[in-house]
C-alpha cells in the first residue's frame, strides 16, 4: 500500500483541522481524576490511560496503536499504586501530562476528536490513512464498520460470519438487544481518509475508537474497536484485510 501522497495531503488536512478546538478541552475537568499513570506502564498500555481520561473528561478521542501492540484494555479504575491524580485540569492540559514522556506519540483535535497516533504515524502515514469513498449507512454500528471497509479503495473489507455484533454477546439475530451500542445509527461521510471515517462513524453515538494491529511484521490485519463513553455501554470490533504495516521503533 502507497502512503506517500496521502501523507501529503494528510499534512494539509490536519493543519485545518486543529484550528477548530473541541470547547470541552478547555474546561477544568470536575471531580477527582485518577487514570492509570502511563509512566509507571508498559508503554503499550498508554491507551488504557487516554482511555480512562476521555471517560473521566467525556471528551471524544481516537487512538492508533503501534504496529507491536495488541489492542488495548479497557479497566474500569487505575490500578492500585499506578494511578496519576489529574484534579483542576482541562483535558487538554491532562492529555499533555499523559505524553509528557512518551515522544513516540503525538495527539491533535481531528473533527472534533482528540486524536493519539504514533509520531512515525504522522509523518509517514500508516493504514489509517487509506483513502475512503463517500458512503452513507444506517444499521448497527458494526454493519457501519462494515461499509467504512467496502467503501475503502482497494477495500479492505473481509468476509466473515458474525456471531455477536457487540461486545455484550448479543447475537444478531436476537432482536431484542439493548446494549446501548447495539442501537442502529445513520452516518454519513464525504470521503476521504480512514481516520476520518472513523471518526464519523462514531460520532453518532459520541463514541471513541481505538485501533491496532494483529501481532507479526509485514501484512497484518487492522483491528478497529468503536466503544461508548459510557463504561457499560458496549463496544464493537470489526477486523480489516491484510493491510501492509511497518514496525515502528520503541
Amino acid at each position: 500500500m502507497r502512503y506517500a501522497a496521502l501523507v501529503a495531503c494528510a499534512s494539509i488536512t490536519l493543519s485545518a483541522q486543529t484550528g477548530s478546538p473541541i470547547p470541552a478541552l478547555d474546561e477544568p475537568i470536575r471531580g477527582t481524576v485518577r487514570v492509570i499513570d502511563p509512566a509507571a506502564r508498559p508503554p503499550c498500555e498508554l491507551w488504557e490511560s487516554v482511555e480512562q481520561l476521555a471517560r473521566h473528561a467525556q471528551v471524544r478521542v481516537g487512538f492508533e496503536q503501534v504496529p507491536q501492540c495488541r489492542p488495548g484494555g479497557r479497566p474500569r479504575e487505575p490500578y492500585d499504586r499506578q494511578a496519576v491524580t489529574l484534579d483542576g485540569l482541562t483535558p487538554r492540559a491532562a492529555f499533555d501530562r499523559l505524553l509528557s514522556h512518551r515522544s513516540d506519540y503525538r495527539w491533535a483535535v481531528i473533527d472534533g476528536v482528540a486524536v493519539f497516533r504514533p509520531t512515525t504515524a504522522w509523518a509517514a502515514g500508516s493504514p489509517l490513512d487509506h483513502v475512503v469513498a463517500p458512503f452513507a449507512a444506517s444499521e448497527h454500528p458494526h454493519h457501519v464498520m462494515h461499509t467504512v471497509l467496502q467503501s475503502a479503495r482497494p477495500s479492505l473489507f473481509q468476509e466473515h460470519v458474525d456471531v455477536a455484533l457487540s461486545g455484550y454477546a448479543r447475537r444478531y439475530y436476537e432482536p431484542h438487544a439493548v446494549a446501548p451500542i447495539d442501537a442502529p445509527v445513520s452516518a454519513t461521510f464525504a470521503g476521504g481518509r480512514l481516520l476520518h471515517a472513523l471518526n464519523a462513524v462514531t460520532r453518532p453515538f459520541a463514541g471513541i475508537w481505538e485501533a491496532a494491529y494483529t501481532p507479526g511484521g509485514g501484512r497484518q490485519h487492522l483491528r478497529l474497536h468503536q466503544m461508548t463513553l459510557d463504561y457499560d455501554g458496549g463496544s464493537v470490533t470489526a477486523i480489516s484485510a491484510p493491510v501492509d504495516v511497518v514496525a515502528t521503533q520503541r
